[in-house]
């Protein structure tokens, strides 16, 4: 049979549970109940940007291709051109790869150019897009 003993130490609004084991069990599972008001402060690694966007030129009816790299793989992010949130389609598409996120901007037009954002929610990266006109 084991036995715990639960400590709780509380020191201003840090609160610290410490469990001891008699002997040492093969598995547990432990249970905290907070009030609903409680918000736990669970502290992650923050996501870096390993290689920011580049800034990149193309003629139209060509394609774009923007890449970054994060600090951590399959991290979700959202592609934006100026304020306006991309979603997948003929004209764009995403792909990411382990630490590897890609937009890709198909037949490229005059419209096309502006700032592109690769945003992880905490941060951003941004580059330009610049399309020349077509040569006769």
């Amino acid at each position: 049979m084991l036995i715990m003993t639960t400590v709780i130490v509380t020191m201003s609004s840090i609160v610290q549970i410490v469990v001891k084991w008699k002997k040492k069990p093969l598995w547990s599972q432990i249970f905290c109940v907070a009030p609903e008001c409680w918000q736990p402060d669970v502290r992650k690694t923050p996501v870096l940007f390993k290689q920011e966007l580049q800034n990149e030129e193309a003629k139209e009816g060509k394609q774009v291709k923007l890449t970054c790299e994060l600090s951590k793989p399959d991290t979700p992010v959202k592609w934006m051109k100026g304020d306006t949130v991309l979603c997948a389609s003929e004209k764009y598409e995403f792909k990411q790869r382990g630490t590897v996120a890609e937009l890709i901007i198909r037949d490229v037009k005059s419209v096309d150019a502006g700032e592109y954002t690769c945003s992880t929610g905490e941060l951003k990266t941004t580059a330009r897009v610049k399309v020349n006109g077509r040569q006769s």
